[in-house]
C-alpha cells in the first residue's frame, strides 16, 4: 500500500505512474550484492593464495627433511677411481662379558655370486670374479674397550677387492654370510656366532682414457640380522674399508658397515670345587678368643653376565674345609643335597634372591661353574666383639679399592661395599684366583675385663694423665717454696 506522497510504507520513493515505476531499493540491492560479491571474491582470494602459501611451504619443508628421514636407508659410500679405486672389507664385533680375556681365534666370511644387474641367470653369475673367503682373526692382545659390564672387540678383513679384474661395466652383487663351521663350542667357552646375511654391491666403471675397469662405489644391504631376522629394506650403508672412509661416512661408522656381530662366554670351570674355583668366599678368624668353630652368617647373591650364551638356571658351589674336604651338613647352608642330588652341592638362582649360608674359620664357598662377568654379592651381619675385614681378588689381581675394612665390632660387612653408586664385581678368568677374603678379628678381653686391643690406647692416655699430675705437682712445689723463701 502506497501513501499520496510517492512514498511507501518503508519508505521507499516511487512514481505514482506504474510504467514509470522505478524501486530504488531493488537498485539498492543490487549494489549491495555486488559490494558484498567483491569482498568475499577478495577474501576467497585471500584463503586461496594462503593455502596455496601453507602447501609450498609444506613442500618445501618435506623436501628439506626427506634426505634426513631417508638418510638412513640410502647406501652411502666415497666414490673411487681409475687411479685410487674403493677398497673395501668385512667388519667382525666380538662381545663378551667384563674380565673376559679376548681368546686366539679365527672368523671367516663367505662369498657367493649373486647376480650381475639384476640378472640372477648361471651365465651371469659366471662372470662375477671369485671373492673370498676372507678371514679375521683375533689375540689376547686384542684389548677393545669394556662399558657396563661388556667388553668389545672390533677387528676388520682386509680389502675384499685386492687383486679382483671385472670384464665389464655394471652393478655386480654377491651374497656374504659368516661359516658357522668354526670356531667350535666346547663345555668352557661358548659362541654365538653371526646369523647375519648381506647383500654386497660392486659398482663397475670404465675409465674413459685407457678403457681399464675399476670400482668406482660400493654398498652393502642387510638382508637377514644377526639374530637370522629378515630385516628387508633396513640395514643399508657402506663397506668401505676404515683407512678410505669419507668423512660422512666416518660420522656413520669408523669401520666398514658389513658387521657381522658375534657373542663369547667363558665358564673356565669344571667339576671339583678346589682346582675349578671359578668364585670363593673364604672366612678367617683371628684374635686370642676368637671362635674357630663359630658359624659367621653370609647372604651371597649372584648375577647372570651383561653378555651371555645359553645362560644356566643355576649356579653350584661347594662349602670346602681347610683341608678342601667337602661339608656335607645342612648346618652350613640349605639346599645342600635335596635340591641338586649331588652331596654337598648347593645351589644358587642368578638374578634372584641371596642364598643363606654359614662358614667358620677356614671355611670357604667354592663356585665350579659361574661364567666369567658373572656379579655377586656378599652380605655379613654383625657379630658382637668381631671386626671384619675383606680382601677381594678378581682374576689373580687384588682389587684394593674395593676392600672393606670395618675397624668397629659388630658392623655388617657387604661386598661391594653399600656406597653410591653402587659398584658392580664381575667375575674374572676361571684359571685365575676370584675370592673375597674375610677375616673376623676377636677383640681381645683380658682377666680384668679391660679389652686388650684397647691397651694401647689406655696406655698412652695413663701416661699423659701421670705426666699432667706430676707437671702440676711440680709448679706448685715450686710455688710453695717460693712463699717459705
Amino acid at each position: 500500500m502506497h501513501n499520496n506522497n510517492g512514498i511507501d510504507m518503508e519508505g521507499n520513493w516511487f512514481a505514482k505512474d506504474s510504467s514509470a515505476h522505478v524501486n530504488i531499493n531493488h537498485k539498492n540491492n543490487i549494489k549491495k550484492f555486488e559490494k558484498e560479491s567483491i569482498k568475499m571474491t577478495k577474501k576467497a582470494t585471500k584463503t586461496i593464495k594462503t593455502i596455496a602459501s601453507v602447501i609450498m611451504a609444506m613442500a618445501l619443508l618435506f623436501t628439506m627433511a626427506a634426505p634426513v628421514a631417508f638418510a638412513g636407508n640410502q647406501p652411502t659410500s666415497g666414490y673411487g677411481s681409475p687411479s685410487d679405486p674403493i677398497q673395501a672389507a668385512v667388519t667382525k664385533k666380538l662381545v663378551m662379558p667384563a674380565n673376559t680375556e679376548t681368546p686366539a681365534v679365527t672368523f671367516t666370511f663367505d662369498f657367493a655370486a649373486k647376480a650381475l644387474n639384476d640378472d640372477t641367470s648361471s651365465t651371469a653369475k659366471a662372470k662375477l670374479p671369485a671373492m673370498g673367503p676372507m678371514s679375521i682373526t683375533f689375540a689376547a692382545t686384542d684389548v677393545g674397550t669394556t662399558a657396563d659390564g661388556i667388553k668389545t672387540v672390533i677387528l676388520e678383513s682386509t680389502n675384499i677387492l685386492a687383486g679382483k679384474n671385472f670384464s665389464d661395466v655394471g652393478l655386480y652383487k654377491y651374497t656374504v654370510t659368516e661359516n658357522q663351521s668354526a670356531p667350535v663350542n666346547t663345555s668352557t667357552t661358548q659362541y654365538q656366532l653371526s646369523k647375519a646375511e648381506y647383500e654386497f654391491i660392486v659398482v663397475v666403471e670404465q675409465d674413459d682414457t685407457n678403457k681399464n675397469f675399476y670400482v668406482s662405489n660400493v654398498h652393502c644391504i642387510k638382508i637377514i640380522n644377526d639374530e637370522q631376522i629378515s630385516t628387508p629394506g633396513e640395514g643399508k650403508g657402506s663397506p668401505t674399508i676404515s683407512g678410505k672412509r669419507t668423512e660422512d661416512e666416518k660420522l656413520v661408522s669408523l669401520w666398514s658397515e658389513m658387521v657381522f656381530m658375534n657373542k663369547l662366554v667363558k665358564n673356565n670351570g669344571g667339576t671339583d670345587p678346589n682346582a675349578d674355583s671359578t668364585l670363593a668366599v673364604s672366612k678367617a678368624v683371628t684374635g686370642t678368643f676368637g671362635s674357630q668353630t663359630e658359624k659367621f652368617k653370609i647372604e651371597v647373591s649372584v648375577g647372570r653376565p651383561k653378555v651371555d650364551v645359553n645362560p644356566a638356571t643355576y649356579y653350584h658351589a661347594y662349602i670346602l674345609n681347610s683341608d678342601n674336604s667337602k661339608v656335607t651338613s645342612n648346618d652350613y647352608g640349605l639346599p645342600m643335597s635335596s635340591a641338586t642330588g649331588t652331596e654337598g652341592m648347593i645351589q644358587f638362582t642368578p638374578d634372584a634372591a641371596a642364598t643363606t649360608i654359614y662358614l667358620q674359620s677356614g671355611q670357604r664357598l667354592s663356585f665350579i661353574d659361574m661364567p666369567v662377568g658373572a656379579t655377586f654379592t656378599v652380605k655379613e651381619d654383625g657379630v658382637a666383639n668381631y671386626t671384619s675385614t675383606a680382601v677381594l681378588t678378581i682374576g689373580g689381581n687384588e682389587v684394593t679399592g674395593l676392600h672393606v675394612n670395618n675397624t668397629a665390632a659388630n658392623t655388617t660387612l657387604t661386598i661391594p661395599t653399600v656406597t653410591s653408586p653402587l659398584t658392580m664385581i664381575y667375575t674374572g678368568e676361571g684359571k685365575k684366583t676370584n675370592i673375597a677374603a674375610i677375616t673376623n678379628r676377636y677383640a681381645d678381653v683380658s682377666d680384668t675385663g679391660i679389652i686388650v686391643d684397647n691397651l694401647p690406647y689406655i696406655t698412652m692416655i695413663a701416661m699423659v694423665l701421670i705426666a699432667l699430675a706430676a707437671y702440676v705437682a711440680f709448679k706448685s712445689y715450686k710455688g710453695a717454696k717460693s712463699n717459705i723463701n
